[in-house]
């Protein structure tokens, strides 16, 4: 009899909960519409901006941040006043980040910029503005605005943060220069020694091969095989040894913009 009652309760629970977030689940595109509609309604232009910071913040709170930043760039903020437009275009700015949308993130702080000039930055703007550097691999900017987001007091221990934090990255060219000269040590400077090892014996093997066959006559198979061996793991040696580099710096770039990254995300 316990175990029927408890059975019950468990199902009425998840009926309730499946109910609930039906609910919201219409509740939320209900609302948008109603918002939209009062946009194309309404003549006075504060209603409709008001209506459009509304429906902003409604698809916000549903997680749908790309639209969030779509529906505030519809707003003519020519006529508004400073702290308005800055509200505006910090929340345009902020939408654009959470939707991973960083070209656009950027586009929208250069506008931001362009429209405040005489305003100084608040320290979650620069926190902000930051976060869109470093995710747009303009590490140089990202490093200025990490210092000018924090408090006088912390400003040397964020730079030393952030320049202890950025990882020495291999240079792609040194890597195909290196593989150009000897082929496998592209590879190995690229962090990949075994393969590099093997590069460089493949290519040994095949000019072993090629100037065997040469002193023994065989022409046309040294020139064939020999010549393709030799081609195939030199040139692969140039193209991967750039690749591992490549693959590398990226590895290291993007655990540094994890790490910074989480570290600001705390204080937007």
């Amino acid at each position: 009899m316990k175990i029927l009652i408890i059975i019950y309760w468990i199902t009425l629970i998840s009926l309730l909960n499946n109910f609930s977030s039906t609910a919201q689940s219409v509740e939320y595109p209900n609302a948008a519409l109603q918002l939209e509609y009062k946009v194309f309604s309404e003549k006075k232009e504060v209603v409709k901006i008001d209506a459009l910071i509304q429906k902003a913040e409604l698809l916000k709170s549903n997680k749908l941040f790309g639209e969030a930043a779509q529906t505030l760039n519809r707003i003519d903020i020519e006529n508004l006043s400073d702290s308005l437009q800055q509200k505006i275009l910090y929340e345009i700015m902020l939408n654009s980040y959470l939707a991973e949308q960083y070209v656009d993130a950027k586009n929208f702080m250069i506008q931001y910029d362009n429209y405040l000039k005489d305003t100084t930055d608040k320290y979650h703007v620069n926190w902000l503005k930051c976060l869109i550097f470093l995710n747009n691999d303009d590490f140089e900017n990202a490093h200025l605005k990490l210092i000018a987001a924090v408090k006088p007091d912390y400003k040397k221990a964020a730079d030393s943060l952030f320049v202890a934090s950025f990882p020495k990255l291999k240079n792609e060219k040194k890597a195909r220069v290196l593989s150009a000269f000897l082929p496998g040590t592209g590879q190995m400077y690229a962090g990949k020694i075994g393969f590099g090892v093997v590069n460089f014996l493949a290519f040994s093997g095949a000019t072993y091969f090629t100037v065997w066959h040469i002193v023994h006559q065989y022409y046309l198979i040294s020139a064939v095989t020999g010549g393709g061996l030799m081609s195939r793991f030199y040139l692969g040696g140039l193209k991967t040894s750039k690749n591992w580099a490549e693959k590398y710096n990226y590895k290291k770039l993007h655990r540094f913009k994890n790490h910074i990254s989480s570290v600001l995300i705390e204080h937007l």
